[in-house]
């Protein structure tokens, strides 16, 4: 589902990247976690973005993001859901916030670990600013000595037509001591007609290549080596 993400009007995350309207990063936030009591346990987050008026003043809401989670787990089990708020920095075609939803869950069976994320955005549903859902069913599988990683996430734009995409992964991971994991594996984003999605790299990474037009797809294969000091 990441690759839904990138910073725009069409991605779970809202803002706008060209006017560098809260992207995918919130700084300038804290977090408070409650201990577990009896495997559930609670999360509250504020991110303060410490914008400026039109008047020149400072603002305590512009830019701001608020959140609760909660989260049970236990034994083979973990379920969460989140909600999160956004108060954009400057509006975007009218709208001033996004709201989100997020519920997900896994199941341990031993042979295989599958999990299911489903997320719906709400905005004001107009052609720059549409409401959306996603939805990903993935698997962590112990093999050969390693893990391998399978998922599939779709993203339906519930305003604007012919603006879904697919996105598909496969990653396998092998340690190759307690501090080294060495992993390879393929991604695709399959656009409709009007889509633009793209791969988007991991956190800390470079920024994506962008899509040339709507509609095309993206893949990428990638490897790599880990080690941890």
């Amino acid at each position: 589902m990441e690759n839904f993400c990138w910073p725009g009007a069409a991605s779970v995350l809202g803002g706008d990247l060209n006017k560098n309207i809260d992207l995918a990063r919130r700084d300038n936030s804290f977090l408070y976690k409650t201990p577990s009591f009896k495997g559930l346990s609670a999360e509250l987050f504020v991110s303060l973005g410490e914008q400026v008026k039109d008047s020149g003043k400072q603002s305590n809401s512009l830019g701001n993001s608020y959140s609760i989670a909660l989260e049970y787990a236990s034994h083979n089990v973990m379920l969460r859901g989140v909600y999160l708020y956004d108060k954009l920095s400057l509006k975007i075609q009218g709208e001033d916030h996004y709201q989100t939803v997020l519920f997900g869950g896994s199941y341990d069976l031993g042979v295989t670990k599958p999990s299911l994320i489903f997320l719906k955005k709400f905005a004001k549903g107009s052609p720059e600013t549409p409401n959306l859902w996603a939805a990903q069913l993935g698997a962590s599988t112990p093999l050969a000595g390693g893990k391998l990683f399978t998922t599939a996430a779709y993203l339906r734009n519930q305003t604007n037509k012919d603006e879904n995409a697919w996105s598909f992964g496969l990653r396998y991971d092998y340690p190759l001591s307690k501090r080294t994991t060495i992993y390879a594996g393929y991604t695709a984003v399959i656009n409709q007609k009007k889509s633009s999605y793209v791969v988007v790299p991991g956190a800390g990474s470079s920024l994506p290549f962008f899509a040339d037009k709507a509609g095309l797809n993206a893949q990428q294969i990638f490897s790599g080596i880990n080690i941890s000091f």
